[in-house]
């Protein structure tokens, strides 16, 4: 029996140099304290994000039910391009923000952007994240692995 845990994700916007210094912890070795990097691991993924509407202002698409995200994303790695297409339904519980989230390999995005031209969909907004990414442990807490994401979206630096 596999059980699967939640998914926590957490955003931390970063200074420059905390991203500098958070890069140099992944691929050059540099320690953070008590961070373990597995080397293994280490990945490095370009995701180019394009967001589709019916409408022009989030308040059209409020007012209208359209579900918050309506994506079509392809992540480059190694040389090859993959593509998803993921409809995202967001609330808000106790304070929290919970995530309905559907997705689908295609393999061919560009029928689905016709696709999306065809039914007077609209390309909103689009963003490329740069992520170099790890499998880490941390030393408190042994049998416990956290993904660590590091990301330039559209040139700002967070961690994820």
């Amino acid at each position: 029996v596999f059980y699967m845990g939640k998914e926590i994700e957490i955003k931390v916007p970063l200074t420059e140099n905390q991203y500098n210094d958070i890069f140099a912890n992944i691929f050059e070795k540099k320690r953070i304290n008590k961070i373990t990097v597995k080397d293994s691991s280490k990945e490095i993924v370009t995701k180019i994000d394009e967001y589709y509407s019916k409408y022009k202002t989030r308040e059209e698409r409020i007012n209208n039910h359209e579900p918050q995200v309506i994506r079509i994303r392809t992540e480059k790695q190694n040389e090859k391009n993959t593509s998803f297409f993921t409809i995202k339904r967001k609330s808000i519980q106790n304070g929290i923000e919970f995530n309905q989230e559907d997705e689908t390999y295609i393999e061919n995005a560009s029928v689905l952007r016709d696709m999306f031209e065809l039914a007077n969909y609209i390309c909103w907004f689009k963003k490329q994240k740069d992520a170099y990414g790890a499998h880490c442990s941390f030393e408190d807490f042994p049998g416990i692995d956290f993904h660590l994401e590091l990301e330039k979206v559209n040139n700002l630096f967070a961690l994820f």
